[in-house]
């Protein structure tokens, strides 16, 4: 069993350790070179901002590059209070999208982009004793795309409930995200793995008292 547990989390790792090593390369990057990249950056003004949006707006959508890398970039150029909500808005924006077009299209074109079994995955984690707060969780710590498309084409979860869910769980990793340009790297991570590995028992702890109740 535990094995088997294991096998299946594989995907799930490696995509977790990519995705850091994306982001940290993209934090060292930016520390580098932060007074650079600022002075770039401000020279166009909101216009920056406007585009940055669009992009985040668009990966969650569109396209299968994550925009999370660019995070230190927006926390240089506009500091990280800024970024984060900025990255707030954009997360918030483009998972209201990938929801309606899951829920509105569905199965029958989805299929055709994506593996359907990956949205199974992810609906499975979702507790129905504790829905809203499954949802909340999950969306700390899996991509906004694959969590708004799989619950949007898979569930009948209410779209309100599923809205304010999801906005409360973009704001602790975004705000995290976008402070990691203040701290040092190390600290950093101490503290990404510290939130991941709370929210992984935290939803084991919700499966416990599913099947206990």
């Amino acid at each position: 069993m535990k094995i088997a547990i294991l096998k299946k989390d594989i995907p799930g790792i490696f995509a977790l350790i990519g995705f850091v090593i994306f982001f940290f390369l993209s934090l060292y990057l930016v520390k580098s070179y932060s007074s650079e990249i600022q002075e770039f950056i401000t020279q166009y003004g909101g216009r920056g901002m406007i585009v940055y949006i669009f992009l985040v707006i668009l990966s969650v959508v569109v396209a299968p590059v994550s925009t999370i890398p660019l995070l230190p970039v927006a926390a240089t150029a506009w500091g990280p209070f800024w970024a984060g909500v900025l990255s707030i808005f954009a997360w918030f924006i483009g998972s209201l999208v990938a929801f309606f077009v899951g829920r509105h299209v569905g199965r029958p074109i989805l299929h055709i982009f994506t593996d359907m079994a990956r949205f199974e995955s992810v609906v499975r984690r979702i507790s129905s004793t504790h829905l809203f707060w499954s949802i909340v969780f999950l969306r700390m710590v899996l991509p906004v795309d694959v969590l708004s498309y799989a619950i949007g084409t898979m569930t009948k979860i209410p779209f309100k409930v599923y809205a304010v869910a999801s906005f409360i769980g973009i704001i602790p990793m975004a705000f995290l995200l976008s402070y990691a340009v203040v701290f040092p790297i190390w600290l950093v991570a101490i503290a990404i793995f510290i939130v991941y590995i709370l929210i992984h028992i935290i939803g084991i702890n919700m499966k416990k008292y599913e099947k206990t109740n």
